[in-house]
C-alpha cells in the first residue's frame, strides 16, 4: 500500500513538473542560457532588436518566439534551423515584406504580424500545411492569394483593419470558404 501511494506521489510530482515546465517563459536571453535546453517560450519584446540575437538559435526545443515591439525588417533563413517553433509573434515591427524564410518552418501553427506594414501575402503561403492562426491585423494587405484556401488547418485569419474588404473577400473567394474564421474590416478612409 504505501508503495502504491509512493509511485503514485513521484508519477503526481513527475506530472506536474513536467506540465509547469512547460509554462516556463523566458524572458531574459542571459536567464535562458543556463538552461538552453528547457526553453520553450521566449519572450524578447520592445528590446529595439534590428535582427533576432544569435542565441536564439540555442535553443533547440523553442515552440514560441516573441518579438513583438521590435525593430526587425526582415528574417534570416536560419529561422528554419527552429524546427519545434510553433508560434511567433512579430507584431509592432517594420515588415513591409511578409518574411518569406517563415515558409521554411514546417512546425509553424501560428504567426501574429499584426500592426506591421506588410503589404502582401507570399502566393506560396500554404506550404505552411500546419498554420492555425494568421493575424495581419492592422497592416497594409490588400489582397490574399487564393493559395490561402489550401491551409485546411487554418481557423482564424485576421484582416481587420486592412484595405482587404469583406467585398474582394467575396468576390475572391467561394461561400464555402467557411474552414476558418475570417476576420475582416474597412480600412480606415480617413483624409488628413
Amino acid at each position: 500500500m504505501k508503495w502504491k501511494l509512493a509511485v503514485c506521489w513521484t508519477l503526481s510530482v513527475l506530472s506536474f513538473s513536467s506540465f509547469a515546465q512547460e509554462l516556463v517563459e523566458y524572458d531574459d536571453l542571459d536567464e535562458a542560457l543556463e538552461n538552453p535546453l528547457e526553453v520553450r517560450h521566449l519572450e524578447l519584446r520592445k528590446e529595439h532588436y534590428t535582427e533576432i540575437p544569435a542565441e536564439v538559435w540555442l535553443f533547440p526545443n523553442l515552440e514560441v518566439l516573441d518579438l513583438g515591439k521590435n525593430d526587425l525588417t526582415t528574417l534570416p533563413d536560419s529561422i528554419a534551423e527552429l524546427k519545434n517553433l510553433r508560434v511567433i509573434i512579430l507584431e509592432k515591427n517594420d515588415f513591409s515584406v511578409f518574411p518569406i524564410a517563415l515558409l521554411a518552418i514546417d512546425s509553424l501553427e501560428e504567426i501574429y504580424l499584426s500592426d506591421c506594414p506588410v503589404e502582401a501575402i507570399p502566393e506560396n503561403i500554404d506550404e505552411l500545411t500546419n498554420l492555425r492562426i494568421l493575424d495581419l491585423w492592422h497592416s497594409n494587405i490588400e489582397g490574399i492569394p487564393a493559395t490561402i484556401g489550401n491551409l485546411t488547418k487554418l481557423e482564424r485569419l485576421d484582416l481587420r483593419q486592412t484595405f482587404f474588404s469583406q467585398q474582394a473577400f467575396d468576390e475572391q473567394f467561394p461561400k464555402d470558404f467557411t474552414k476558418a474564421n475570417v476576420q475582416l474590416t474597412s480600412g480606415c478612409d480617413c483624409q488628413d
